[in-house]
């Protein structure tokens, strides 16, 4: 059975803002400028909080959560750093004109066919960590409450929220359940269907290239199919992971909404003023971000 992502919002915090008035491109990541704020703020080194900080009934950050703080950046510039290797293998991929084949290009040719599901499985498994990462963290935004939390993983975590203790937080319980399909892509919903995760890791599931060429010195287009014990799970996972980035991007928007409004309602100062490009900034770029064909493009932009 394929796996598909329904069409989507458009994400406002997590995502690319391609032109900025400097002539600068920007890739907004929300979510990991307010955990990074949470730590420097409350979770120094030695467990100390900034001088002057608001005071905050959900104060018992501790060296984990400062670990997966650091685990959850990690695993963001991962991501870009994998997109980026796949943009510049697709590059070489090129109609091939025999006879007469530069041995160079070949050879550059052919690595990339290699290397891009490398490439792809990476970006697939990192993926799928960031889930486990928002598990790890989430328990501390709600202080001593949120002690009987899982917290080692995100599909655990959900079901709790979602259906053992709706009450316990409905705003983010609604958000569980309708803003995470990009997880269930990613992980599966057994027994309905296999995740993208799981079919590379437990289903001896793979990836093919093909391509097709394109008018002069142009890259060929590629559609990398996934397939899992015969079963074709998506003929273009390029386009399906592009996906569920965007469908990620509208729920970590929400997450990050949901409670940067608690932060800022218990410390009754404003927390993270995510209208601000610069607190949700994760980096500026000039001229062609090689793993922009990964993000959304947020909305209010083209």
């Amino acid at each position: 059975m394929s796996v598909s992502v329904p069409k989507l919002a458009t994400p406002t915090f997590h995502g690319l803002q391609p032109n900025t008035t400097e002539g600068m491109g920007r890739l907004f990541f929300a979510v990991a400028q307010f955990i990074r704020t949470l730590e420097n703020t409350y979770a120094r080194p030695g467990g100390r909080k900034l001088d002057g900080a608001p005071v905050w009934p959900c104060h018992t950050f501790d060296e984990r959560f400062r670990f997966a703080a650091e685990k959850l950046w990690d695993t963001i510039w991962k991501i870009d750093r994998v997109a980026e290797l796949t943009h510049l293998a697709r590059s070489n991929v090129m109609d091939l004109q025999p006879p007469s084949v530069p041995e160079e290009e070949l050879g550059r040719h052919m690595a990339a066919l290699r290397d891009i599901p490398i490439y792809l499985e990476t970006l697939i498994v990192y993926l799928r960590v960031v889930a486990d990462c928002i598990a790890n963290l989430t328990p501390y935004l709600y202080g001593l409450e949120g002690k009987n939390l899982p917290r080692n993983s995100f599909r655990d975590q959900r079901k709790w929220l979602v259906s053992k203790y709706p009450n316990f937080d409905p705003k983010y319980a609604a958000i569980l359940k309708g803003h995470t399909k990009w997880f269930d892509v990613l992980a599966g919903n057994p027994p309905e269907f296999i995740g993208l995760r799981d079919a590379i890791i437990h289903y001896r599931g793979g990836i093919q290239i093909m391509y097709q060429p394109t008018a002069g010195d142009a890259p060929a287009k590629l559609m990398p199919m996934l397939f899992s014990d015969y079963r074709t799970l998506t003929l273009d996972l390029f386009t399906l992971l592009q996906k569920v980035m965007k469908d990620m991007c509208v729920f970590l928007d929400r997450y990050a909404e949901h409670f940067d409004n608690i932060a800022s309602e218990q410390t009754k100062s404003l927390f993270l003023d995510l209208n601000n490009p610069q607190a949700i900034t994760l980096f500026q770029y000039e001229g062609e971000l090689p793993s922009g064909w990964l993000y959304p493009v947020v909305s209010g932009t083209s």
